[in-house]
C-alpha cells in the first residue's frame, strides 16, 4: 500500500476543502440577505446627492510629487494604505510609507547577504522585517476600532439625551463630540463641521459611517435616514438603538470569554512546533538538518506545514462566532 500516495490525497483533500469553505464563509457573510438590503437602503437614499458628492481621493496627497501622486490614485490599494493613514492620523504620506516599506526590505537584505546568509534566507526574513509596519498598522487600525465601537454607545446615549433635553440633533452632536474622548470625538466633530457648512444630514452621516464601518454605527445611520424621511421622536429611536449596541457588544464580550480556551489551545498548537524545531536545531542540529537536506525531509515538512496551516485555519473558525 502506497501510504504517501494515501497521505498526499488526505492532505489535498483537506487544504481543498478548507479553502472551500472559506470561500463559502465570505460569500454568506459579503452577500448575505441582510448586508444587501441595509446597503441598498443606504444607497436609495443617497442616490438623490450622489452627483454633488466629489471623490475625496481626487485631491488627497498621496504624494508630493505630482506624477507619483496621480499615478497612486489610480489603484485602490494605495487609496486603502491612505485612508487608514489618515483614519489613525499619522503625519506621513503613502508614498513615504511605501518607501519605508522598501528600505527595510532592500537594506535587511543586503545585510543578511553580506554576513553569508543564503539568497531564500535572506529573502524570506527581509520580507518579515519589512512586513512589520504594515502589521503595525493593522493593528492600530484594529485598536482603533475595538474603541470607537466601545465609545459609540455611550456617544449615541449623549446625543439622545440632549435631544430629550430639547437641543437639535446638530447640536447635539456638536455637544456629544465635545464631552467624548478620541478617536470617536473627532470623528462626531468632523461631520458636525460637514452639517454646519451645508452639507447634507444624509451624506455626512454616509461618510461617518465609513469612518467607523461596523453594524452598530450602520444602525445608527440607518436610523437617522428613517427620521429624516418620516420624521418621528429620533430621541427615543437612538436611545433603542444605543441600547441595541450595548447587548450586542455585551454577548460579544461573553462570547470572547467563552472562547478564550479554544483561542489559546489555536495560539499555543500553532506556534509550540516552530519552538520544538528552534530548540532541535541549537541542541541537536545535525538530527534536524536532515529535514530540508533531504528530499524525503523536504516532503515531510511541506505536508505538515500544509496540514498545520488547515488545522490552524479551522481552529480559528471554531473559536470565531459572529454576533
Amino acid at each position: 500500500m502506497n501510504f504517501q500516495f494515501i497521505f498526499t490525497v488526505f492532505a489535498f483533500a483537506a487544504f481543498l476543502l478548507g479553502i472551500s469553505y472559506a470561500i463559502y464563509s465570505y460569500v454568506r457573510l459579503r452577500f448575505s440577505r441582510e448586508r444587501l438590503r441595509l446597503e441598498r437602503r443606504l444607497d436609495a437614499i443617497t442616490a438623490e446627492n450622489a452627483k454633488l458628492k466629489s471623490n475625496p481621493s481626487d485631491s488627497l496627497p498621496f504624494s508630493t510629487i505630482p506624477k507619483l501622486d496621480a499615478w497612486m490614485k489610480r489603484y485602490s490599494t494605495f487609496v486603502w494604505l491612505y485612508e487608514s493613514i489618515q483614519r489613525l492620523k499619522w503625519s506621513i504620506h503613502t508614498d513615504q510609507f511605501i518607501f519605508l516599506v522598501a528600505g527595510l526590505f532592500f537594506i535587511t537584505d543586503w545585510v543578511l547577504i553580506k554576513l553569508g546568509a543564503s539568497f531564500l534566507l535572506s529573502s524570506l526574513f527581509s520580507f518579515s522585517v519589512a512586513s512589520s509596519p504594515f502589521i503595525y498598522l493593522m493593528v492600530s487600525l484594529s485598536e482603533r476600532q475595538t474603541k470607537l465601537e466601545r465609545q459609540l454607545p455611550e456617544i449615541l446615549d449623549f446625543i439622545a439625551r440632549a435631544m430629550q433635553a430639547g437641543h437639535t440633533f446638530v447640536s447635539s452632536l456638536q455637544m456629544a463630540a465635545n464631552d467624548s474622548q478620541e478617536p470617536i470625538a473627532s470623528e462626531f466633530q468632523k461631520t458636525f463641521q460637514e452639517i454646519s457648512f451645508g452639507r447634507s444630514v444624509q451624506d455626512s452621516m454616509s461618510d461617518l459611517s465609513r469612518q467607523i464601518d461596523c453594524a452598530e454605527m450602520r444602525y445608527f445611520a440607518v436610523a437617522v435616514f428613517v427620521n429624516q424621511e418620516i420624521d418621528g421622536n429620533l430621541a427615543s429611536l437612538i436611545k433603542g438603538v444605543a441600547k441595541l449596541i450595548r447587548e450586542r457588544l455585551r454577548t460579544k464580550m461573553l462570547l470572547h470569554a467563552m472562547t478564550g480556551e479554544a483561542r489559546a489551545s489555536a495560539w499555543i498548537l500553532s506556534v509550540l512546533p516552530f519552538v520544538v524545531a528552534l530548540i532541535m536545531f541549537v541542541v541537536r542540529s545535525d538530527f534536524i538538518v536532515l529535514l530540508w537536506s533531504e528530499p524525503a525531509g523536504r516532503t515531510m515538512v511541506g505536508y505538515s506545514l500544509l496540514l498545520m496551516f488547515s488545522g490552524i485555519f479551522w481552529m480559528q473558525r471554531m473559536a470565531k462566532i459572529r454576533v
